[in-house]
């Protein structure tokens, strides 16, 4: 019989601990009902855009039906009309909300400014105000824009 090589098994048994701390870190945790909670907070404009996607779900499903014949015309002129107003409203709201954010964000860039008025040490986002922390980043992280676009 051949002796096993002890890095083989050093190798083994690390992976197998490994795995037995990944299994059973659910368990060690202080409160186990908070776990998803830590990963997502929903925020109100979160809350806005679901709704916006159901509006328009709802607006597709109304159209299908129509052209399937299971609405009549006037069914289908109200349920068309109260969904868009719907969706109007929605947009509104989330423009609202995205604006308020976006001033937010400015408010918090002007408080970064030195004395001298210039912003120190870190490049901000023409378009939405957000902190680029990389100075040869080429796109906003937070809105997508090229930095060249939002100058």
């Amino acid at each position: 019989m051949q002796a096993v090589a002890p890095i083989p098994l050093m190798f083994i048994f690390a992976m197998l601990a490994g795995v037995v701390f990944f299994v059973i870190q659910p368990l060690l945790r202080r409160n186990p009902d908070q776990v998803l909670e830590d990963l997502y907070i929903e925020t109100p404009l979160d809350t806005l855009l679901h709704r916006k996607d159901a509006v328009y779900a709802a607006i597709k499903e109304t159209e299908f039906d129509f052209k399937t014949n299971k609405l009549s015309d006037e069914d289908y002129a109200q349920l068309r009309g109260k969904l868009e107003a719907e969706a109007v409203e929605l947009l509104g709201s989330i423009e609202a909300a995205e604006q308020g954010k976006k001033s937010r964000k400015g408010r918090a860039a002007s408080k970064t400014k030195g004395a001298s008025g210039k912003r120190s040490g870190v490049a901000y986002c023409g378009s939405c105000g957000a902190a680029i922390a990389k100075r040869n980043a080429k796109f906003c992280p937070s809105c997508g824009k090229s930095r060249s676009d939002s100058l």
